[in-house]
Order: structure tokens, then sequence, then C-alpha cells
């Protein structure tokens, strides 16, 4: 498909990096809320957060931000 069509290609893998971002993203907010008494869950929500909105702002441009 990369040989076929490099510019769906590109879209393609650009999706799924912005979903994996936001998957991470939940999964380290998530854990930051059961971890909330331990060292550093501050930071790990906070990783979460920066995780989740660089994958919305992939997603919210997509076809175009897959050309970058």
């Amino acid at each position: 498909i990369v040989i076929y069509d490099p510019f769906l290609a590109s879209s393609i893998i650009t999706a799924v990096l912005a979903s994996v971002l936001i998957i991470i993203g939940l999964t380290r907010f998530l854990m930051a809320i059961q971890l909330k008494s331990s060292p550093g869950s501050g930071w790990l929500f906070f990783a979460g957060i920066i995780a989740i909105a660089l994958g919305v702002m992939i997603l919210m441009h997509w076809p175009i931000s897959a050309l970058w």
C-alpha cells in the first residue's frame, strides 16, 4: 500500500498514531486516578492530558496533518 498510494499510507499511519496517543493518554489518566496517593501521580496525570491533547489535535487536522 505504501508503494501503490503513499498519501493513503501516510493518512492511515497518522490516524493510527493519533489513536494510539489518545489510548495511551487515557491509560495514563486512569492510572493517575488509581494511584492518586502515590508520589509522582501528578506527573502521570499531566502526561496523560498532554497525550490526549496531542492525539485530538492530530485528529482535528487529520487529512491535512498526514501530509506533513
